[in-house]
């Protein structure tokens, strides 16, 4: 927190802006960004959630119907 601010922007901005992939094949590729979406999205979910004040239930009295079969 000590450092001056036109020296952490500078550095911010230096930074790639694009998120890069390690994968070198294309079905790879595709499953990691395919990862990373799923991710991100469980972080927002569960900042939401908390943010908000939200109490998730899962499973046993979620609220789903019990005589659903999946197959």
């Amino acid at each position: 927190m000590g450092q001056d601010v036109p020296s952490v922007h500078d550095h911010y901005h230096k930074r790639p802006n694009a998120d890069s992939v390690r994968s070198k094949c294309d079905v790879g590729q595709i499953n990691e960004v395919l990862a990373k979406v799923l991710c991100n999205n469980m972080c927002v979910m569960i900042r939401a959630t908390h943010e908000l004040g939200v109490e998730a239930t899962f499973g046993v009295g979620s609220g789903l119907n019990q005589n659903c079969s999946f197959r």
